[in-house]
């Protein structure tokens, strides 16, 4: 395991009769699932309604909703959501390649409200030239907000795209939180 900015990463496999579990934690129409195995964050997602949730859900086999999630999680995005967290503690599976280890702990190292293009992100993660390759990372993030991929973007400063929730509606009010808590 390896630790970047109160992330743990984990880079263990799924084991074959895993047990899941699930919490939601809402505001407003936004609802952010998170399932995990043990004490380790495996996924996260934003929804916005029950055909969301359950066709996330669906990929898990029996799993079972909780009211508190490890490292209180539940607790600390609530917090996030509310405006009054810059930082998570956890532990998250990441599953991939040394690539992508590579750029989701150099995303890690970006601030809270700061933003930072595909390039950079490369370039910060040891692969100049990739920033391809990081938008590939960044849309097959499974732990969205945790893993703060709507912090990048395109270089000409438009927001890129955003697979999840509402797309890059999420990204904009997710980017807008950050930055109206900046101080």
């Amino acid at each position: 395991m390896t630790s970047s900015r109160g992330i743990l990463i984990s880079r263990a496999a799924a084991v074959p009769g895993e047990r899941y579990s699930y919490i939601l934690v809402s505001l407003g129409t936004m609802t952010v699932v998170v399932i995990f195995a043990d004490r380790v964050v495996v996924r996260t997602a934003i929804i916005y309604d029950s055909a969301g949730l359950q066709q996330i859900l669906a990929g898990y086999g029996q799993i079972m909703r909780v009211s508190e999630a490890p490292d209180n999680l539940h607790l600390q995005l609530a917090e996030y959501l509310a405006g009054n967290k810059t930082v998570f503690s956890c532990t998250v599976r990441v599953v991939g390649t040394d690539f992508t280890v590579d750029v989701i702990k150099a995303l890690l190292q970006v601030p809270f409200g700061q933003r930072i293009s595909y390039g950079q992100l490369a370039f910060l993660a040891g692969h100049p030239g990739a920033s391809r390759a990081v938008g590939s990372v960044m849309r097959k993030n499974t732990c969205p907000i945790l893993i703060p991929c709507h912090r990048v973007i395109s270089s000409d400063g438009g927001l890129g795209s955003y697979s999840e929730g509402a797309g890059p509606t999420t990204k904009r009010f997710l980017l807008s939180l950050e930055s109206e808590l900046l101080p």
